[in-house]
């Protein structure tokens, strides 16, 4: 497949999407059509067996391709790869508290209870001998050579962070003039490199 030298993945911290899991009525190639069981008399409904079994194996096979679709990202640097998300500190600690000594695959509850790409990701950081993973707080840089550095940023920390690209005083005069339905004055070539 395609290589490129840096790849950045982003927003690993956003929720899978596993609606598809949950409707009333649900369908599978191998299971069948199910469907949530119905009580006119007391006016609810709730999942049959059918239901459940049929939704564990759309939720499994979403899953399945989130993994797919987070390998083959995870594939394509040649030198470096940057990951960006975010989750709760604790969590993190909590992980590395239970996984420290796990050799192998994930257990299959971390597997199939992930609700981001980046509780898979540091899962398996979770599992990695200290020396080849470097916990930082904020830009600090990590001592020796580790395979892998996790900058932790506090929200506290984040609050000061611009993102806000530097506008040219052109730039600034056209947006003010949209704002205002009024025509852009297209500026002459002199004038667009200040």
């Amino acid at each position: 497949g395609l290589e490129f030298p840096i790849v950045i993945l982003g927003e690993l911290g956003k929720r899978f999407n596993l609606d598809d899991a949950r409707g009333r009525i649900l369908f599978d190639r191998q299971l069948g059509l199910a469907f949530d069981a119905v009580d006119l008399e007391r006016r609810i409904s709730y999942p049959t067996l059918p239901h459940r079994l049929v939704s564990r194996s759309i939720h499994a096979e979403s899953l399945a391709e989130e993994l797919r679709i987070l390998y083959v990202a995870l594939t394509r640097a040649k030198q470096r790869i940057v990951l960006v998300g975010s989750k709760a500190l604790n969590s993190v600690q909590s992980l590395r508290d239970r996984l420290w000594d796990h050799e192998g695959p994930l257990p299959i509850s971390d597997r199939l209870g992930a609700s981001s790409a980046i509780d898979w990701v540091l899962s398996a950081l979770a599992c990695q001998r200290d020396d080849n993973v470097a916990y930082i707080a904020g830009d600090r840089a990590a001592e020796g050579r580790p395979l892998f550095r996790v900058h932790i940023y506090d929200a506290e920390n984040m609050r000061d962070w611009k993102l806000e690209p530097e506008q040219k005083p052109q730039q600034i005069k056209s947006l003010e003039s949209l704002g205002q339905l009024r025509p852009i004055e297209c500026p002459s070539p002199s004038e667009e490199s200040k």
